[in-house]
């Protein structure tokens, strides 16, 4: 199946009448499609891909048909794939295990977060053999989120994808999937949260405080994250003068303006 860019498609898959009894399924998918279970019954499945990128992808199901009745408790609800290759201009995705990533800072992943503060996120319980979906948010005054990290209580058998994107920087959006059936337990996350947001050029100058210039014409944006409840903040840039740089803001309803110089030239 392909999935424009933006959109969603779901494909309806049916056992063969030789091998009617179904049993599990898979997907190869590229990288920037998100793949999970819609419905199914003793025979058939509906697999949707979510596309929320800005180029079209593809998705391919396979379904496992046995002779023999389904004698499991569930059938996997959501497959992810590991990284094979970036979309700029989409940030990196963190994948991994526990064992990569449990005993990191999450602000000295990579070439380490400007600004950062690490948040602790609070726990939640995971079943074996099951795939789920966690918004986490940064607060402010570090709102923007780069990063994070994540322990498990009770074995090393969940995986994660984390997905960022520019139209709520202050969320993680990650899927986590326990292999095991028998390990259960708690998931603590942290996240990398920062006062430089990555999406408006990565830091190209030290956080100030509002200056309270003019602001340009048509660059506020007020930004919601996905979580409950929501954590909502205003940016936009401002100038004093046409010697001086552009000015990349931030305001939420509770701590004073900051703003940084932005990369590149007029907007």
């Amino acid at each position: 199946m392909t999935v424009q860019a933006g959109g969603r498609e779901s494909t309806h898959a049916a056992c063969p009448a030789s091998r009617p009894n179904l049993w599990g399924w898979d997907a190869a998918q590229h990288e920037h499609i998100q793949v999970a279970l819609v419905v199914s019954d003793t025979a058939t499945a509906t697999i949707e891909g979510i596309n929320k990128t800005d180029i079209p992808g593809d998705f391919v199901v396979s379904l496992g048909c046995s002779t023999e009745l389904f004698t499991g408790t569930q059938i996997l609800k959501a497959r992810v794939l590991a990284n094979t290759q970036n979309l700029p201009p989409r940030q990196p995705r963190v994948i991994g295990r526990p064992a990569s990533l449990q005993a990191q800072d999450p602000c000295t992943i990579g070439k380490g977060v400007p600004s950062c503060q690490a948040q602790t996120q609070q726990s939640f319980f995971m079943w074996g053999w099951y795939s789920g979906r966690e918004y986490l948010d940064c607060k402010a005054p570090y709102p923007y989120v780069w990063n994070y990290t994540y322990t498990e209580a009770d074995g090393d058998g969940v995986t994660s994808i984390g997905f960022q994107f520019e139209e709520s920087p202050q969320t993680m959006d990650i899927w986590f999937t326990n292999w095991s059936v028998y390990e259960t337990g708690s998931i603590v996350v942290t996240l990398a949260c920062s006062k430089t947001n990555q999406w408006a050029g990565g830091g190209c100058g030290p956080i100030t405080g509002d200056p309270s210039c003019s602001v340009l014409p048509g660059t506020t944006k007020f930004n919601c994250s996905k979580a409950f409840p929501g954590v909502c903040f205003a940016t936009y840039q401002e100038r004093c003068s046409a010697a001086d740089p552009i000015l990349d803001c931030t305001k939420d309803s509770v701590f004073p303006a900051w703003c940084q110089a932005a990369c590149g030239g007029s907007p």
